[in-house]
């Protein structure tokens, strides 16, 4: 009676071991559907294949290994490899061209005469920094004539308002040649 409670309690820890290794296959799944790295989750598969191969040892030893022990903990190995084995199939999933475009934008907020003028893109930010069209103080401000100067380098800065006018986005646009 004492050996059928120590076997089914091995059975049981394999068991936990078989659901876990389940559970972990498919937040992994789901990790790279998403698009994530899931080189850890190879890892972590390995490691516990591994382990539970080494478990047969000290079990033998003390005499407690049995033909249900074999199956539970082998098919706790095979969940295992087939884990690791699926860490490795194809590409990840491209993300949404929509979705990545909702990730966000970085903006910078930039100042006129030391009045809050509107925000810019990094992009627009990079251009007019470029164009030599912002002057850093502890704001980052246009310069005086940022129009005209704008114009002769062959761009234009536009400012866009919502409806409210509460809110101005900075556009640089190059100008077409005509």
């Amino acid at each position: 009676m004492d050996s059928a409670i120590r076997e089914l309690a091995i059975s049981a820890l394999f068991a936990l071991f078989f659901c876990g290794a389940l559970v972990q296959i498919v937040y992994m799944l789901v990790q790279k559907r998403r698009g994530e790295v899931v080189s850890g989750d190879r890892l972590i598969f390995f490691f516990m294949a591994c382990l539970s191969l080494v478990c047969l040892v000290p079990l033998w030893l003390i005499g407690r290994l049995t033909a249900s022990i074999w199956v539970s903990d082998l098919s706790v190995v095979l969940v295992n490899l087939m884990g690791w084995a699926l860490t490795f199939g194809g590409k990840a999933p491209t993300p949404n061209p929509k979705e990545a475009a909702n990730k966000g934008v970085r903006a910078y907020a930039i100042y006129h005469q030391g009045q809050p003028l509107g925000v810019v893109t990094k992009e627009g930010f990079a251009r007019l920094a470029e164009l030599k069209l912002l002057r850093k103080q502890q704001t980052v401000e246009l310069i005086d004539n940022y129009v005209e100067e704008a114009r002769k380098q062959g761009v234009r800065v536009v400012l866009l308002q919502n409806t409210e006018r509460s809110q101005t986005l900075i556009k640089v646009e190059e100008l077409s040649p005509t």
